[in-house]
């Protein structure tokens, strides 16, 4: 399976990346290194210099083909988005849409995204499992979601493929 990791150089990125490859699959990152180190990476993962937010991405997407997509990639400090919101969206928000569409453009079938989990609040129990409205009926999404200190990794696509991104030793898992 190939697994593209965006972010891939940075914190949880090489994690990620480490142990995808400790699992078999075949992993490409991209990054920018404004905050990773390509020198934390495994040699055996494949290595693109890339901003998600330029058209190279999109060509890099279109000439490839991807099983998966593992978008890290974001702007994680709160001061600078404090600083420069505008910025800060044009990054995360924009970032995430780039590689949405690149993905949706190069069809790939799976997709994971982690954000920091105080975008999502306190949710009531209410409100999870996640709904949305299909062809006028009410369809349950099932959510799987990963937490390693502020971060949580949401997933809205079941798929058996999950079960081996569980990094052991770093978080915990729950599917809700």
């Amino acid at each position: 399976m190939n697994v593209l990791v965006t972010g891939g150089a940075g914190f949880i990125g090489n994690h990620t990346v480490r142990y995808l490859i400790e699992k078999g699959y075949d992993v490409t990152v991209v990054d920018d290194l404004s905050r990773g180190n390509a020198g934390l990476l495994p040699l055996e993962a494949h290595f693109y210099p890339i901003d998600i937010l330029t058209p190279q991405f999109q060509e890099f997407m279109a000439a490839r083909h991807f099983d998966a997509v593992i978008h890290l990639a974001a702007q994680i400090e709160v001061a600078s988005s404090e600083r420069d919101p505008l910025r800060d969206a044009s990054l995360n928000i924009g970032g995430t849409l780039a590689v949405l569409e690149g993905a949706r453009k190069a069809h790939v079938s799976r997709f994971v995204f982690a954000s920091s989990a105080a975008v999502y609040g306190h949710p009531s129990e209410a409100l999870l499992p996640l709904m949305y409205m299909e062809s006028g009926k009410s369809v349950r999404i099932p959510v799987v979601s990963f937490r390693f200190l502020p971060i949580r990794l949401r997933v809205i696509a079941p798929s058996p493929f999950l079960e081996q991104l569980i990094l052991p030793g770093i978080g915990s898992m729950s599917v809700t």
